[in-house]
């Protein structure tokens, strides 16, 4: 995967997650994104990643 890749779907996980929308289908994250259901659907398991980091990091900023 690509860095600039993994760079926008990070930026759209985090976009989803500040509207306070932590379950989405992978077609919601390809419309906030501009990458396509297939490219998420292959890279899923960096998705999967990327989504539980970003509400980790969430977590603990709100906690500060």
């Amino acid at each position: 995967m690509k860095s600039e890749l993994a760079f926008k779907l990070a930026q759209g996980i985090q976009l989803l997650h500040l509207d306070g929308n932590h379950y989405y289908t992978n077609a919601v994250l390809a419309n906030c994104t501009g990458v396509s259901t297939s490219t998420i659907k292959r890279n899923r398991d960096i998705v999967k990643i990327l989504d539980i980091a970003l509400y980790l990091v969430e977590d603990t900023d709100e906690r500060q």
